[in-house]
């Protein structure tokens, strides 16, 4: 696809991306590729559309957040991303729990000080920044589903109420759930 079209230029693609996120990717293109290797009709035109969907999946999943891509695979780097994907599963899994550096940094088997320092210079921002991040992209996403309600979502987020929740909503977007929508 890369080939012809130069669409996948921009994108770092090489990553450790869990089974989850590619699953049903992958159960497609199998489906297609028999078809695709006795020269079916479609078949070459459906094969790529499978495997746009399977990069747009990644792409999607990396920019949420859910997994880290890289350009350069070297060891330590692997380490580093299995290290930091324990730390993200464990937060998007308990996204609605109060969760602690002290929780976190005992799973990376750091110091409370060092996992901070560690965590910002291998996602970008500080933990409590991510969990913020996270969950403001989880509210905005619940609203926009409109199947809960503001105080159903702050509650659903771990926030103590639903003032809490949305002074913390307005100061990320810049705008109250309630108007959000």
């Amino acid at each position: 696809i890369d080939e012809k079209f130069n669409i996948l230029q921009g994108f770092c693609l090489s990553g450790i991306i869990p089974n989850h996120f590619v699953k049903k990717g992958v159960q497609m293109i199998g489906e297609i590729f028999p078809c695709y290797q006795r020269k079916e009709i479609c078949a070459c035109l459906e094969l790529k559309a499978c495997l746009m969907l399977l990069i747009s999946d990644v792409l999607r999943a990396s920019s949420n957040g859910q997994i880290i891509l890289f350009s350069s695979a070297d060891l330590q780097t692997v380490k580093s991303l299995n290290l930091i994907n324990k730390v993200l599963e464990f937060i998007h899994c308990n996204i609605n729990s109060h969760i602690t550096i002290a929780d976190l940094a005992a799973i990376a088997g750091m110091s409370e000080k060092y996992f901070i320092s560690y965590f910002k210079k291998e996602v970008g921002v500080t933990p409590g920044m991510y969990i913020y991040q996270h969950k403001m992209n989880r509210a905005r996403d619940y609203l926009q589903q409109r199947q809960l309600s503001v105080k159903e979502i702050a509650n659903v987020l771990g926030y103590p109420d639903q003032y809490t929740f949305s002074k913390a909503f307005k100061r990320f977007y810049n705008i109250s759930p309630s108007k959000f929508i």
